[in-house]
């Protein structure tokens, strides 16, 4: 099963360190880069930003873009 995350499930979940829950849940987890660039760095702290983007980088998280 397939998961696009919005900006609000992604800081409450980091924050209450239960982002384990999404990777036992769905197989393949996107987020959408405008959130990832704008989003996050508006409404979350430096710490889940680093967490979230260690797990893209270990590829479970993918960014999805514009881009064709």
């Amino acid at each position: 099963m397939e998961a696009s995350l919005d900006t609000n499930v992604i800081i409450h979940l980091y924050k209450a360190n239960l982002q384990s829950v999404l990777f036992h849940r769905f197989q393949k987890l996107m987020v959408y880069e405008f959130i990832r660039k704008q989003e996050m760095n508006k409404h979350a702290d430096s710490a889940i930003i680093c967490l979230f983007d260690k797990d893209v980088q270990d590829g479970k998280i993918e960014i999805v873009t514009d881009d064709f």
